[in-house]
């Protein structure tokens, strides 16, 4: 009977051992189970960054004109577009106004001849696409410049402008989105003188006709345009002696006057040396010239001192003064 009983707990033993050791097997293969690496997804939006207008450059420095001719000036410089340069190459733009500047509306002015221009489609260049790597392009910004615009340089006393200068406010705004349905802008600016030119366009000849000795000719126009941008343009006369085919009258037998219906005691007599006249000729405003006119007459000597015959020729100048 002893012998029974130490069997029966050598095999209780040996069954408690075998359910202990599957016991921790099970444990192990859970703990193993739960212990694998496992994995979550991340994201994050990159909002958009507004774009900057680096650098305004304006050529020519300072503008000037010729005579009834425009000018052409160009605004150029490069802009950053920190979520990539196509974000406004091709699917933004840049904008350029270029304006006197204290004209209404500044740097939203209406286009105007006299002091505002406008380009609302500068050409882009230099971003290959964008990305990383790309954030910066260039512009371009072509304007035609009227001859007539405002003068701003020191020498313009008479349209109060001598005190401003004219500005390039250039705008570039990158592509729409939801947040941002017009797109969003960075601006800049530089500033430039526009030089006055005073001249004048006058007819090409004075005809007095026919006349004989002792002839007073009838009233001649001589019609002056503004072909500068000068807004308030006075004269200087001078002349020649008038040569003929056989003797000379003097350059004082031609007289001039501001009004229309002068009788010839009234007028200037024309000297060799230049004389002032106050014309008060005003710049052109638009596409229409602007010309104001002086008037002369000639009298033949009745008893010249020498023969006086034939065609007699002589070159009368006028020249341009700004306000006299």
């Amino acid at each position: 009977m002893i012998e029974g009983t130490e069997n029966n707990s050598k095999f209780h033993y040996v069954m408690g051992l075998l359910l202990f050791i599957a016991g921790l097997l099970i444990l192990v293969i859970f703990v193993s189970l739960r212990s694998r690496t496992d994995s979550t997804s991340t994201s994050a939006e990159i909002l958009n960054k507004a774009p900057s207008t680096d650098s305004v450059v304006i050529a020519p420095s300072p503008v000037t004109f010729s005579e009834s001719t425009d000018t052409s000036v160009t605004v150029s410089g490069s802009y950053t577009d920190l979520n990539g340069c196509d974000e406004v190459d091709p699917n933004g733009s840049v904008v350029a106004r270029l304006y006197r500047s204290a004209v209404a509306g500044a740097s939203s002015c209406a286009a105007n001849d006299l002091n505002c221009y406008v380009n609302a489609g500068c050409t882009l260049s230099n971003c290959s696409g964008g990305g990383a790597s790309d954030i910066t392009g260039d512009y371009s910004c072509a304007f035609t410049v009227k001859y007539y615009a405002d003068a701003t340089d020191s020498n313009d006393g008479v349209g109060n402008y001598s005190a401003q200068t004219w500005v390039a406010f250039v705008t570039t705004t990158d592509k729409a989105t939801a947040g941002d349905p017009n797109g969003t802008t960075g601006t800049n600016s530089a500033n430039v003188e526009v030089n006055l030119l005073t001249a004048i366009d006058v007819g090409s000849s004075i005809a007095y006709g026919n006349l004989n000795l002792g002839d007073t000719s009838g009233i001649k126009t001589l019609v002056i345009t503004d072909t500068g941008n000068d807004a308030d343009v006075d004269v200087q006369n001078s002349g020649t002696h008038l040569n003929c085919t056989t003797g000379t009258m003097m350059v004082g037998q031609q007289k001039y006057s501001g009004v229309s219906s002068f009788a010839y005691a009234d007028g200037t007599a024309l000297s060799s040396a230049a004389t002032d006249f106050q014309l008060n000729l005003n710049k052109q405003q638009d596409s229409n010239a602007s010309q104001s006119s002086t008037y002369w007459r000639l009298l033949v000597p009745a008893s010249p001192t020498s023969s006086l015959k034939g065609t007699c020729t002589g070159t009368n100048t006028i020249t341009a003064a700004h306000s006299l």
